[in-house]
């Protein structure tokens, strides 16, 4: 139920109390040294109750993008300051979450600066007299707060660090009471059992840096994809074996299906609407230079758009589409296994096309007048790769589905 709430987070409740019990938040700047949930609620409430738009978190330079980007969504001014009294615009170093009464810590800061600027309201979100609301304090290291809420959340309670804390508290509080021998007095006198209750407060989304910061790779499953390998026996069928091959920093531009043509939308591309009338002349032996030259079927869009094959020089000079030019791609053949069925091949071929055409290699291809270049493989496969290379380097390419196997077929 705590989810339907503004920024789907229980703290604001107490943002909302805090901004009721000062009439001043509807005028004056609110500031709060907070990267998280608090300063989301205070921004969001204070706009809907009075239309005040001025709010400001001040962040430790420690914040990960991702929670800054976050409170800059829903609206707030972000000051990532220094420990000086909130020069605008400077991290704050030191502590990421400081004491609460240490005078050098940015919370006593915030305090004070909303004390003598008459401008400014501090809402104070740990003005708390722990006299009289808390019984015991717990210490918790951060990478267990963080590691029990991921374990919270994989078992479909989905909740923020704060509220693996809050739990992992409790954990130590009642172990450390069954250490003192003291566990029976919370114990229910009917049954025995010690009826507990902790609160979750947040979510885990804007601090999954975070989890990634402090956690082990074994904490975390690894990224892994799946690779065909045959059966090791008539008996099981085919098998899907996890290796640890990464694909995080290859392949990386990205991909749309508008920049892949059927190999009949390539001929009319090409050729335009009549092109099947000269069917029989699209592939066909190349004369000595390498090129076929026939301009009965030249392409009739030729000074706008170049055709380039990656295919070998052999499979070039036995057949290709006329006024194509050869620019063969290292160890691409016929046999090339597929590179969206094969990773070792997908990680060559992008390598290889990244070095091809992020070069002076390309911009020699075109043509000066061309504004769209058409990439052919032996399936389409590898072209569709080198489409989303050219794509990033600002080139319009397109590659066809099939590659030059549908064309011979058309």
């Amino acid at each position: 139920m705590a989810t339907a709430l503004p920024a789907q987070n229980i703290k604001c409740l107490p943002a909302l109390n805090m901004l009721l019990n000062d009439p001043s938040a509807a005028y004056k700047t609110i500031i709060e040294q907070s990267s998280g949930s608090t300063a989301t609620s205070l921004s969001m409430i204070a706009r809907v109750l009075y239309g005040n738009e001025v709010s400001r978190a001040y962040v430790s330079n420690k914040a990960g993008a991702n929670r800054i980007r976050q409170l800059r969504f829903f609206g707030l001014n972000v000051h990532v300051t220094h420990l000086k009294l909130f020069a605008p615009g400077e991290l704050y170093g030191g502590p990421s979450q400081p004491e609460i009464l240490d005078p050098r810590g940015t919370v006593q800061k915030a305090h004070l600066l909303g004390k003598e600027n008459k401008n400014v309201i501090n809402p104070g979100q740990y003005d708390n007299d722990n006299q009289k609301t808390v019984d015991a304090v717990e210490i918790v290291q951060s990478v267990d707060a963080y590691r029990l809420s991921m374990s919270l959340s994989q078992e479909g309670l989905i909740c923020g660090p704060s509220s693996g804390m809050n739990l992992k508290g409790l954990f130590n509080f009642l172990q450390n009471a069954k250490g003192n021998g003291e566990l029976h007095k919370y114990a229910e006198p009917a049954t025995g059992e010690v009826s507990c209750v902790f609160v979750c407060c947040d979510l885990p989304y804007q601090y999954l840096d975070g989890y990634f910061a402090r956690l082990e790779d074994a904490d975390l499953p690894p990224v892994t994809n799946l690779v065909r390998n045959p059966p090791p026996n008539p008996y099981c069928g085919r098998m899907l074996t996890i290796l640890p091959k990464r694909l995080l920093d290859v392949d990386t531009d990205e991909y749309d299906g508008r920049w892949e043509f059927s190999a009949h939308g390539a001929m009319t591309m090409l050729y335009g609407q009549d092109w099947n009338k000269n069917k029989h002349l699209l592939c066909g032996k190349a004369i000595p230079n390498g090129f076929i030259h026939d301009d009965s079927v030249k392409p009739e869009h030729s000074s706008e758009v170049t055709v380039i094959d990656l295919r070998s020089s052999q499979d070039f000079n036995d057949e290709h589409i006329p006024a194509s030019i050869s620019t063969p791609l290292m160890n691409l053949t016929a046999a090339t296994p597929s590179p969206s069925d094969d990773v070792d091949t997908l990680q060559q071929q992008w390598k290889d096309l990244k070095a091809k055409f992020e070069g002076a290699e390309l911009r020699s291809l075109l043509n000066a007048a061309s504004s769209s270049c058409l990439v052919l493989c032996y399936d389409g496969e590898t072209s569709r790769i080198a489409t989303a290379v050219m794509r990033a380097q600002g080139v319009k390419a397109y590659s066809v589905m099939g590659g030059m196997v549908a064309v011979r077929d058309l």
